[in-house]
């Protein structure tokens, strides 16, 4: 998924780069910990890993979210 397409998703991913010189770049730190949670195989295989980030998603009423781990749940296979 492109950088435009995940925009279109949740158009507050283009404040990142402000967001993160106001929080001394802990915010990128947070998606580095994120993408090797997520997208590393381990005990769980990434596409369950991205079932129950979309799982997440629902919980916590995130559509951006939900629309992104879907469409990534796809990608994985599911």
């Amino acid at each position: 998924m492109d950088g435009t397409e995940l925009r279109a998703n949740d158009p507050a991913l283009d404040h990142r780069s402000a967001f993160s010189r106001h929080t001394n770049g802990i915010s990128a730190k947070v998606e580095e910990l994120r993408q090797a949670a997520i997208y590393t195989e381990g005990h769980f295989s990434s596409k369950v890993k991205v079932l129950a980030a979309a799982l997440w998603s629902v919980s916590v009423r995130c559509e951006p979210c939900l629309k992104f781990y879907v469409k990534q749940a796809k990608e994985y296979g599911a």
